[in-house]
C-alpha cells in the first residue's frame, strides 16, 4: 500500500537533490583542482578530449608540455621550433600542430608514435593556426608585411602551399567546419588600412577574396550550425555577424569597450570579453542580436564555453580571476582567484585550463 506521508517525504528529498544538481551545473561547485608546472613562458594550449591530454606551448623554452588530465601529471616535454605560440589539433588523429613564431615553421606532434615530431616550413611569423577537419588541412596566418597564408595538406605528406592574403599582417584564423572556407583577419599599425580587411579563402581553389570589417579585428568565431561568422572589432567596439549564405551580409552589434575574445555556447549565444570596461557582452541572435552586459574582473582577456558543464568561463588577466557565467541566467555564478593569460576547456572532462605565462604553470579548474 502506498504510504502518502512517506511518498511526500521521498518526493521532497528528490526535489532537494535535484535542486542541488541544478546548482552544481550552474556554477556552484567550481574549484581549483591543481596547478602544474610547464616550461618557461607558456603562451597557449589545446585539449585532446579523446586521450585526455593537454598540450601547452612554452615560448621561452621552445617546447610543448604534454599533461595527462586524468592523473594531473606531466607525460613528456617535446622540443619544437623557435618561439612556439599558437597550437591546434586534429581531433580524429590526435596529431597536434604548433606554430613556431620565430622559426618560420610548424611542428607536428604525433601521440601515437611516442610524440614523434615533424618540422614543416611555412611563412614568416606564423601567429595563428587552425585545423580544417573538412579538408584535412592546416592553415597558418603569417604575420609579416608580405601577408601570406600557408596551407598544409596533411593528406599529401604535409605539402605546403602559400597564398597571398588580401592584406598584410594576417594574424587570426577561423574555419567553417562544414564547407572548409577559411577566414583570416589582419592587424598592422594603428592607421593601417589592413586593420579592416578580412581575407576569405576558397578551400578548393585557394582563391582569395576580401571583405571590409571593423577596426582591428582581434578575434573570430564561426557558428557552423547557424552558418554565421562573428568578427570582434576591437577598436570599433562592436561585433560583425557575417552571413556567407546571404552574400556576406553584415549585422553590426555594439558591445563593450575594447572587445578582444569570443566564444559561442550550444544555444548559439555569443560572448565577448571587453577589456576596456571589464565586462562580458552576451549576444542573443534569436532575439535580434540583443545584448546583455555582465561585469567581471578587470582586464578580461579570454573566454571559453564548457559544453559539458554548460558554463561560460571568462579569464580576467589584470584582476587575476576567473568568472563562471550561466547561459540560462546570463549571470556570474562564481569567481575564483586564478592568474593567467590564456584559457581553454574540455567538454568531456568538465574542466578549464588557465595558462600562466609568468608563473610557468597551468591551473586546472573543475567546472
Amino acid at each position: 500500500m502506498f504510504n502518502k506521508a512517506l511518498g511526500l517525504r521521498i518526493m521532497f528529498s528528490l526535489l532537494i537533490i535535484s535542486g542541488f544538481c541544478i546548482q552544481v551545473q550552474n556554477g556552484m561547485s567550481q574549484s581549483l583542482a591543481t596547478t602544474l608546472a610547464t616550461g618557461t613562458y607558456p603562451i597557449a594550449s589545446t585539449v585532446d578530449n579523446s586521450r585526455s591530454l593537454l598540450y601547452v606551448t612554452n615560448s621561452g623554452s621552445n617546447t610543448v608540455s604534454v599533461l595527462n588530465l586524468h592523473t594531473n601529471t606531466l607525460v613528456t616535454t617535446v622540443a619544437v621550433g623557435s618561439n612556439p605560440e599558437a597550437i591546434t589539433i586534429n581531433p580524429s588523429t590526435g596529431i597536434v600542430y604548433v606554430a613556431n613564431y620565430l622559426g618560420k615553421s610548424v611542428t607536428s606532434i604525433n601521440p601515437a608514435s611516442s610524440y614523434a615530431t615533424q618540422t614543416i616550413t611555412v611563412g614568416q611569423y606564423p601567429t595563428d593556426i587552425a585545423f580544417d577537419s573538412f579538408n584535412n588541412k592546416v592553415y597558418t596566418a603569417n604575420y609579416a608585411s608580405a601577408g601570406t597564408i600557408s596551407i598544409i595538406n596533411t593528406a599529401s605528406g604535409n605539402a605546403v602551399t602559400s597564398v597571398v592574403a588580401k592584406s598584410p599582417y594576417p594574424w587570426k584564423i577561423a574555419v567553417d567546419i562544414h564547407s572548409g572556407t577559411v577566414y583570416v583577419a589582419a592587424a598592422g599599425a594603428i592607421n593601417c588600412q589592413c586593420n579592416t580587411i578580412l581575407t576569405i579563402l576558397d578551400p578548393t581553389t585557394n582563391a582569395a577574396s576580401s571583405l571590409t570589417v571593423g577596426q582591428l579585428p582581434e578575434a573570430l568565431a564561426f557558428n557552423a550550425t547557424a552558418g554565421v561568422l562573428y568578427v570582434v572589432n576591437t577598436s570599433s567596439n562592436n561585433v560583425y555577424a557575417i552571413n556567407p549564405a546571404n552574400e556576406n551580409s553584415i549585422t553590426t552589434i555594439p558591445v563593450g569597450k575594447t572587445p578582444n575574445s569570443i566564444t559561442i555556447d550550444s544555444s548559439g549565444k555569443v560572448y565577448t570579453t571587453n577589456n576596456g570596461d571589464s565586462t562580458v557582452s552576451i549576444i542573443n541572435p534569436s532575439s535580434s542580436y540583443a545584448v546583455t552586459t555582465v561585469a567581471v574582473g578587470s582586464g578580461p582577456s579570454g573566454i571559453t564555453f564548457d559544453s559539458g558543464a554548460n558554463l561560460v568561463v571568462a579569464l580576467s588577466s589584470t584582476a587575476g580571476s576567473v568568472a563562471f557565467i550561466s547561459p540560462s541566467t546570463l549571470a556570474v555564478t562564481k569567481t575564483l582567484s586564478i592568474a593567467g593569460n590564456d584559457l581553454t576547456s574540455s567538454s568531456t572532462l568538465r574542466q578549464s585550463y588557465v595558462v600562466n605565462e609568468y608563473g610557468n604553470s597551468v591551473a586546472i579548474i573543475t567546472d
